[in-house]
């Protein structure tokens, strides 16, 4: 897959983790004193994704503290930023009844209205006003319900022609992309052959030129598509799965690998160039990389599963 080119700089910068079981909590930054306390409705519920903020308005999906085992009827909530106070929710599934679990986090465009992944049986996506919590669409990807082919990836919104699209992909390894308008799929297309854990199950990103598609699934690695059609512009392997979301800037693409459940040992920070997926470097982490690393200034920041987060300079 080519060869590293250069090696960045590695700062450790300290290590912690946070779990969230049914809660969303506001801290003061400067003191971290609670500003605010809120418990998710129902019997056992879960919040396992990060929250989205939309103005003065917080959305948060909840799902089941047991993962593949959909005790609890997926929700999505919307709470007053300054306060804390619930402003709506609903549930994916008329009746409440258990499942369709909001494990991801959701987008929102700049109108207000809100796309979140959702899981078994509707393993989709929907959309939803954030001032109001009114469903305004709800598209299955995969119609079987018997399988557990949740959509956790976060989408990415773009726009293309002046009309606004909506990309994700899928644990059963199938890319789509959506009229973010009403819910109606565009193009898709299989990359790889998924499962109720791998697959796409990474956000992907977008620069205005390609998507970037990680995959945890055989080939793993990462794809970059064309908008357009969703034709492969290039594909670069890596050993392990992708489970990190991609972030993109100056042309370069950066994201992390690992196995999600401690089958494979290791792990890495990969920057590839995004015009033909060529390493630019790769540096060797030993332990898994599996949320998205973020960019700031000069800098990429990436945490490992076993608690250690990094800096890496030019």
């Amino acid at each position: 897959m080519g060869h590293q080119v250069r090696r960045p700089a590695v700062v450790p910068l300290g290590s912690g983790k946070l779990r969230w079981v049914g809660r969303r909590r506001r801290r003061d930054l400067a003191t971290g004193r609670a500003r605010w306390d809120w418990s998710a409705p129902g019997v056992q519920p879960a919040i396992w994704s990060s929250p989205a903020v939309f103005g003065q308005t917080v959305v948060v999906g909840i799902a089941s503290q047991y993962g593949d085992k959909p005790l609890e009827a997926g929700r999505i909530a919307a709470l007053d930023l300054a306060t804390g106070q619930q402003r709506w929710v609903f549930c994916v599934l008329s009746g409440c009844t258990p499942g369709a679990g909001v494990w991801s986090s959701a987008a929102i465009d700049a109108a207000g209205r809100g796309i979140v992944g959702v899981g078994n049986p509707v393993d989709g996506l929907l959309a939803f006003d954030t001032a109001t919590g009114r469903l305004l669409w709800k598209t299955s990807l995969h119609p079987d319900a018997d399988r557990d082919l949740d959509v956790g990836a976060t989408p990415v919104i773009l726009n293309a022609g002046g009309r606004e699209e909506v990309a994700v992909g899928s644990n059963a390894g199938m890319f789509a992309l959506l009229d973010a308008g009403n819910g109606s799929v565009i193009w898709s297309r299989f990359l790889v052959a998924g499962s109720a854990v791998h697959g796409l199950i990474a956000s992907p990103a977008y620069d205005g030129q390609s998507l970037y598609v990680g995959s945890a699934s055989p080939p793993t690695g990462m794809f970059a598509l064309d908008p357009k059609n969703g034709s492969i512009q290039w594909e670069a392997n890596t050993p392990l799965p992708v489970y990190s979301a991609p972030v993109v800037g100056a042309r370069v693409l950066f994201f992390g690998t690992g196995d999600a459940l401690g089958e494979a040992k290791g792990g890495a920070l990969t920057a590839l160039s995004t015009t033909d997926g060529a390493v630019v470097w790769s540096y060797d982490t030993k332990e898994a990389v599996l949320g998205g690393p973020t960019m700031a200034g000069s800098y990429v920041v990436a945490g490992t599963a076993g608690g250690l987060l990094l800096a890496f300079a030019p």
